[in-house]
């Protein structure tokens, strides 16, 4: 809890820093940053692979209530992305895992700080590959994390700067839950994994940890 309240602070303390130094610039935290969220469009990003696809189209259609959405194409996304009108829900890998990711679209470099690009927050899903089971056994999920993350990051710096750790909540007596490990491609002795806990109802995140493995 320190450490994420120190990194709270030096976040903020960052976005501070243009201000007393030049003591012009307008200073945009986060949430701020986020504020045009619910009135703009968030591109679903499909990916090709036919069952993943039809898992988050179902998905977003029964649970996605933060914001508009549309869906577009991999190709459609790489026109799309340096664009401000648009926030983009999609998938990345980095060789271990799956993640998915929601992210502002902008450019990388612009005058208008609430025009440029933002990763907003990032959720390991599965092993990066051919192995999308889990991926798409819990998609809903990691679609609810996502929208209760953006709502909270939206109304509260702190929660912006804290990432999914944000929206963990203390399970209730006798509250159900589901644990549930993200191992990587390559698991074994000494690679880590996520492991996460959840109410299997209303989704609620109990605990999400990385953790190295030892078995």
């Amino acid at each position: 809890m320190k450490r994420q309240i120190k990194k709270y602070f030096l976040a903020i303390l960052l976005c501070l820093l243009p201000t007393l130094v030049f003591g012009q610039a307008k200073v945009y935290t986060k949430s701020a940053k986020l504020a045009d969220f619910p009135s703009k469009v968030t591109k679903v990003v499909l990916t090709g692979i036919p069952l993943l696809d039809a898992s988050i189209r179902q998905e977003i259609i029964t649970l996605w209530q933060v914001s508009p959405y549309e869906f577009c194409t991999a190709e459609e996304y790489t026109e799309l992305e340096f664009s401000p009108l648009y926030y983009f829900l999609h998938f990345d890998t980095d060789g271990e895992f799956t993640y998915m990711m929601l992210r502002k679209g902008g450019p990388a470099n612009d005058s208008d700080p609430l025009k440029k690009a933002i990763d907003i927050i990032e959720i390991p899903i599965g092993p990066d590959g051919s192995d999308y089971s889990t991926t798409i056994e819990y998609m809903d999920v990691f679609v609810d994390l996502i929208q209760q993350y953006i709502v909270k990051a939206m109304n509260s710096d702190r929660a912006a700067y804290s990432g999914i750790k944000a929206i963990i909540k203390r399970p209730k007596v006798g509250a159900e839950y589901k644990d549930i490990e993200i191992l990587p491609t390559a698991g074994g002795w000494g690679t880590v994994c996520y492991k996460i806990r959840f109410n299997p109802e209303t989704h609620d995140l109990y605990s999400f940890r990385k953790k190295k493995i030892d078995r």
